[in-house]
């Protein structure tokens, strides 16, 4: 783990070096990438449905900050990546699942599966309906080193996730030509059943302090 003092962190971004400066330790996670091809990679963990084994619904002790996002200028057809700084705010060290790999982070018998989520809210001008949509997923268990990432307080995590933004086409069919969009990000984990692959539970999602503006036309 880097030492504790002024860092900078320097990312490739949408073509271009993204750089930060941090007074405390920061990973980094990337959520564009890849994902291992596995039985489990069509079934994203943290679905809609919850197991009967119970609702667990935890407060995640963590801040989050929209840094950046490319294109700022969008169509329906569009994909948008997005930087966003995820903050332990909490005292106590916390975990968060890192792994693209679902079939070795989930695989039967690992202890205290989780699914990091990262979705983002689409929020047109009214009367418009805002949408929400996946950005990016990890999975982590105790049971695979290197599965997490640990947080210290105050120590925080730069994720990079995408998003399509093919939805938006349904603001066209409405009226709706040209705007200037919010984009909120939100962040949440799932809880699995370390036999079975189902959710037993979420956390509260926990929405970005802040927003960010993308133009749209169709």
């Amino acid at each position: 783990m880097p030492k504790a003092g002024i860092i900078r962190m320097t990312v490739l971004f949408g073509g271009l070096l993204y750089s930060c400066g941090t007074a405390f330790p920061q990973e980094y996670l990337d959520l564009t990438t890849v994902m291992p091809e596995s039985p489990a990679h069509n079934k994203i963990p943290g679905d809609n449905s919850v197991g009967s084994a119970g609702t667990r619904q935890a407060v995640l002790p963590v801040a989050v900050a929209v840094l950046d996002i490319y294109p700022v200028a969008v169509e329906a057809s569009s994909r948008v990546t997005i930087m966003i700084q995820v903050r332990n705010i909490g005292n106590e060290a916390i975990a968060v699942p890192a792994s693209r790999d679902f079939a070795t982070a989930l695989k039967s018998g690992n202890k205290e599966q989780r699914a990091l989520h990262v979705r983002l809210k689409i929020a047109p001008p009214a009367p418009f309906k805002p949408f929400v949509v996946d950005a990016g997923v990890a999975a982590g268990s105790p049971s695979v080193p290197g599965s997490l990432i640990m947080l210290a307080p105050q120590e925080s995590v730069l994720i990079r996730a995408r998003a399509s933004l093919s939805e938006s086409a349904k603001w066209h069919e409405e009226g709706l030509d040209t705007a200037t969009i919010q984009v909120t990000a939100v962040v949440d984990e799932s809880f699995l059943d370390s036999e079975e692959y189902t959710v037993i539970g979420h956390s509260q999602p926990v929405p970005s302090g802040n927003t960010t503006e993308l133009l749209w036309h169709f």
